[in-house]
């Protein structure tokens, strides 16, 4: 549950502090680091960006995406796929 909703579901109850709200276990994702790794990646061309959201999705991780915290891996899969959305015709068989 969001932050957002755990404060709504303790409206009516109690008051809670921010303090109290649970934190994330994760550091803000880093768009900027995110968006150069995509770049790079796709800098490969078609059919190796294939290979690569296939080798992601196995949970690989790959020298590209070494220094990414698994989230910011997550992301950088997710975004591969939209990018690649438009170039089915190109994937690996």
């Amino acid at each position: 549950m969001s932050r957002l909703g755990l404060r709504y579901a303790f409206a009516q109850t109690a008051s809670v502090p921010d303090s109290a709200m649970p934190k994330s276990a994760f550091p803000p994702l880093d768009h900027q680091r995110i968006g150069a790794c995509v770049e790079s990646l796709c800098e490969k061309g078609c059919r190796e960006v294939w290979g690569v959201i296939a080798a992601l999705e196995r949970g690989e991780v790959l020298p590209e995406t070494a220094p990414l915290p698994e989230p910011e891996r997550r992301v950088v899969l997710q975004e591969l796929k939209e990018v690649m959305a438009v170039y089915a015709e190109c994937r690996v068989k």
